[in-house]
């Protein structure tokens, strides 16, 4: 599950943003549709910082 939330979360924050977005934008949302604005950039840099450290290699022992 965690592995597929890893994967899935950039897409899913870009779609909770834009959501957040036109909702903003186009209507007069009240104070808790604010917290999709939270929630996506939470997930946006999660998705982030999580692709980031999958591409490490694992340190290799000196003289290899």
């Amino acid at each position: 599950m965690r592995r597929f939330l890893a994967v899935t979360a950039i897409p899913i924050a870009l779609v909770i943003l834009v959501l957040w977005g036109v909702g903003t934008f186009y209507f007069e949302p009240r104070g808790w549709f604010h917290g999709l604005l939270t929630g996506g950039l939470f997930l946006l840099i999660w998705g982030v910082v999580v692709r980031g450290g999958q591409r490490r290699e694992a340190p290799r022992a000196p003289g290899e």
